[in-house]
């Protein structure tokens, strides 16, 4: 191949062609969120928590613990407040996949639940009370 500049995120040349792809826009914001530096707020629901997958780079991905399923059917928000989608709170108005209904009925079992609190303080360590 010749020279010229190579898009990193798609690790192609850059020849103005490529650069216009729905593939290239993709690649290039999971890029840009992977190399940015950012706190991860603990998520409102108890069964989600922001994981890194080394696969993908240092970044987290947000992932339902209930269902072993990364997050895929929200925006880039850090803000989890109000989601209702497939992993979403228990309800009729919810967009919950079979899975995740089925499984999020299991919080009521004492041990189920305390077993999803320890994956996600492994990742959302609580906060020490203060005076």
């Amino acid at each position: 191949a010749t020279g010229g500049l190579k898009c990193v995120p798609c690790n192609k040349v850059m020849d103005s062609i490529h650069e216009q792809t729905p593939d290239h826009r993709r690649r290039v914001d999971t890029w840009k969120w992977e190399h940015q530096e950012r706190d991860y707020p603990a998520p409102d629901q108890s069964w989600l928590a922001w994981i890194r997958d080394e696969s993908y780079g240092k970044a987290r991905y947000l992932k339902c613990l209930l269902c072993k399923k990364w997050v895929t059917d929200r925006g880039n928000s850090m803000d989890t407040r109000g989601y209702k989608g497939d992993h979403g709170e228990d309800g009729h108005e919810n967009k919950n996949t079979r899975e995740h209904a089925k499984n999020i009925r299991h919080l009521t079992d004492a041990l189920w639940a305390a077993d999803i609190k320890k994956q996600r303080h492994e990742w959302h360590p609580p906060v020490p009370w203060r005076r």
